[in-house]
């Protein structure tokens, strides 16, 4: 009951809006499942937006976020050893998940190639997505995902799954990433290992994505907020 009063005053306040914005489709979806309203999906710039740069293709996949279960850091573990190339991965970041990946690690036969830094400098974020042969970017139902856009303009692809919500709205499959199905880490594990083999087709998806959100920038998302007030 509390719920459904909650909703149907999110539903009056919101209707009352001369316009209404979300961060991504995915959250427009909701709101428009939920209570029924439409929502523009403005999306906004990551709080580094224009330091991140493109480097050489590296050794080594990367990854950045709270190392939760939801975030499904455990993927791209399994990925790893599944791939045949043997490629390294940095996975940045605290959380309640950190023992568990460690542990997997070792079971896996890894744990000389993950690497778990915990909180980093804004400038080793900028130097490691920079030098990173792909980006691990997999959560489940994402609302937005600043780290797709942060990998894209770093010039490096992507490697999601098809149920990461926001995600998808920016990757697509063999054009700036891959996609694979949830839980498939031999079929992602494959897909590292052409990337791995090929320099220059990480450093072709990893184009195609930096034109895929050259568009994002706080002056376009503020000119379109100011409209409805013009």
């Amino acid at each position: 009951e509390t719920e459904k009063m909650l909703r149907q005053f999110d539903q009056r306040a919101l209707g009352e809006a001369r316009a209404r914005f979300s961060i991504s489709r995915n959250t427009a979806d909701r709101l428009q499942r939920f209570n029924r309203l439409e929502a523009e999906p403005l999306y906004p710039p990551p709080a580094l937006g224009g330091r991140y740069r493109s480097g050489e293709h590296g050794d080594y996949l990367f990854s950045v976020g709270r190392l939760d279960p939801m975030k499904r850091f455990d993927l791209l573990l399994r990925a790893v050893a599944a791939a045949k190339s043997p490629v390294r991965c940095i996975i940045a970041g605290d959380g309640p998940d950190r023992d568990r990946l460690l542990s997997l690690a070792r079971e896996l036969g890894i744990a000389g190639r993950v690497e778990l830094p915990g909180r980093i400098t804004d400038e080793r974020l900028i130097e490691l997505y920079s030098g990173a042969l792909a980006v691990f970017y997999a959560p489940f139902d994402e609302d937005y995902g600043y780290v797709t856009v942060e990998a894209f303009q770093s010039g490096r692809p992507v490697l999601t799954t098809l149920d990461s919500g926001g995600v998808l709205e920016f990757v697509s499959d063999g054009v700036n990433g891959f996609v694979s199905p949830p839980g498939a880490h031999r079929e992602m594990g494959a897909r590292i290992d052409r990337l791995a083999g090929d320099r220059a087709l990480a450093h072709r998806l990893g184009a195609a994505g930096a034109a895929t959100v050259a568009a994002i920038h706080w002056d376009g998302v503020v000119e379109r907020l100011l409209a409805p007030l013009a």
